[in-house]
């Protein structure tokens, strides 16, 4: 495991903040190859490249795909870690192209008139969907890139604190989380509001790695330092963060399966959600309370002399 090192009063192991940026390096990298994929399919004409399912899911917009393959590229670089200011520059104007490709969609839709940014690099053959205007990326797809945007330049400046850009992480992730909670659901409102565009599935699938790779870019400090530290507070974070984002999901699922097989009906439905929930989040609490004793009994040997050496303090 390697021995552990001090950043910021949290003790961590090396190999896990080495392996924490390699996941981010490959979640931008794969963001970007998504966004590539689809450029590709607005040049070659290739709709399941575009749309993925074609006749099912709407298309990631040509300028969508320009801006993941950048943002992709900047959040890559910065994983790197140490990297010279040549790197820098180039991680900075894709940043920078990201958001600019962002806030002037977002002009678009503010003040309603066509900027000719939408249809600027192909003629968009997918209005039929009746997503809006045509070669206009969605308005949360909008939102998310102009976070991950920014993000990704706050990520590579020291000065700027790390929960700066892991907070703006933890936003892109869940605007493209939503989308995918819309489409294993059913609910086409988490898709697509109103008359504007929707948001594309591989679309949700890039925001979500960007999230994770502006969460993890700095990982030893903010919030990825608490969940990664090799302390007390690591361990329970991470048991709960598992527990939050794997359980509620597959609990939803499940009652709306039942409710669609008619075993039942929505305010049953709803009974028995909460009380899963209740049930899985209590057991939950007695094994982070089990985990935080057994630190805490350690820290006490260590204060009074009776642990043995090379045991880590509980509580940082």
């Amino acid at each position: 495991m390697g021995s552990p090192e001090q950043a910021g009063g949290l003790p961590f192991r090396p190999c896990v903040l080495a392996t924490a940026r390699r996941a981010a390096g490959t979640a931008a990298l794969t963001a970007g190859l998504l966004g590539l994929v689809s450029l590709v399919g607005w040049i070659s004409g290739a709709d399941v490249l575009k749309e993925v399912l074609p006749g099912v899911s709407v298309a990631m917009k040509a300028n969508t795909a320009v801006a993941v393959m950048a943002l992709g590229l900047s959040l890559y670089v910065l994983s790197l870690g140490r990297i010279g200011p040549v790197a820098l520059a180039v991680s900075r104007a894709a940043a920078v192209l990201v958001t600019l490709i962002g806030t002037l969609t977002l002009a678009e839709y503010a003040i309603g008139a066509d900027l000719g940014i939408d249809e600027l690099l192909f003629s968009d053959d997918t209005v039929f969907q009746g997503t809006g205007p045509p070669g206009r990326m969605a308005p949360n797809t909008t939102a998310a890139l102009i976070a991950g945007g920014v993000g990704s330049l706050c990520a590579g400046m020291p000065r700027v604190p790390a929960w700066v850009s892991q907070i703006l992480g933890l936003g892109v992730g869940a605007l493209g989380m939503l989308r995918l909670y819309g489409a294993a659901y059913g609910v086409t409102e988490l898709e697509q509001f109103g008359p504007y565009s929707g948001m594309a599935l591989h679309t949700a699938v890039a925001l979500m790695l960007f999230g994770t790779a502006l969460f993890l870019t700095r990982p030893g400090e903010g919030g990825a330092g608490l969940l990664l530290n090799a302390g007390t507070t690591g361990a329970l974070g991470r048991w709960l963060l598992v527990t939050v984002v794997i359980v509620p999901p597959l609990l939803g699922w499940a009652v709306l399966v039942a409710e669609d097989a008619g075993p039942f009906g929505e305010r049953l439905g709803t009974g028995l959600l909460v009380f899963g929930h209740v049930a899985v989040f209590t057991a939950v609490i007695f094994t982070t309370l089990a985990v935080g004793g057994r630190g805490w009994k350690a820290n006490a040997r260590l204060q009074w002399g009776g642990g043995s050496r090379g045991i880590l303090p509980a509580f940082p």
